[in-house]
């Protein structure tokens, strides 16, 4: 009788943990494919880009979607990699995003980039959301502006660090709400 309680109390225990444990895995797995679809969709809006702005832009200095897509990439454990295939797959305006990633994680990686595009000519003429890009120019804007940036201006303002203050004043911003 007594080996027969000291089953019943293990089997109830065993029972317990399974029903204890049992949901917390499961949360895990998905927070892990919520973030998974997270980074993805983040990824997604820098492949189409409509502006490259670090620092938000506006009146109320609003960060801009994709700015914080660019975040939602840089916090990834795999950001190398994805800002590498984004510097390939992007529009023009992901790519800057690209490229400044990589300036902040990944300096080596950077001055390769930076170097080969340097010599190239840029993007070509094209339309977008029924506006007209000239050849070499990103859709940017610097504090209530929205304009036109010649592409090789934006790679040297990368390089040189101008964009820092902009990024790290928009984190504080971020981290306060």
């Amino acid at each position: 009788m007594d080996k027969l309680n000291h089953r019943i109390h293990f089997a109830r225990l065993g029972l317990t943990l399974v029903l204890v444990l049992c949901p917390s895995v499961l949360r895990a797995q998905d927070y892990g494919s919520i973030r998974q679809r997270k980074i993805e969709r983040a990824y997604q809006q820098l492949v189409h880009a409509k502006i490259f702005n670090l620092g938000g832009y506006g009146w109320g200095m609003t960060i801009s979607a994709e700015e914080r897509a660019f975040r939602t990439l840089l916090e990834s454990s795999n950001s190398t990699a994805l800002l590498k295939k984004l510097l390939q797959e992007a529009n023009p305006e992901g790519q800057m995003y690209s490229l400044y990633g990589l300036y902040l994680n990944e300096p080596a990686v950077f001055q390769s980039e930076l170097e080969r595009m340097k010599s190239e000519d840029g993007p070509a003429e094209r339309w977008e959301e029924m506006t007209l890009i000239e050849k070499g120019k990103i859709r940017t804007a610097v504090g209530c502006s929205l304009f036109r940036q010649d592409r090789q201006a934006l790679i040297t303002t990368i390089a040189s660090g101008e964009f820092d203050q902009a990024f790290k004043s928009s984190s504080a911003r971020l981290a306060s709400k």
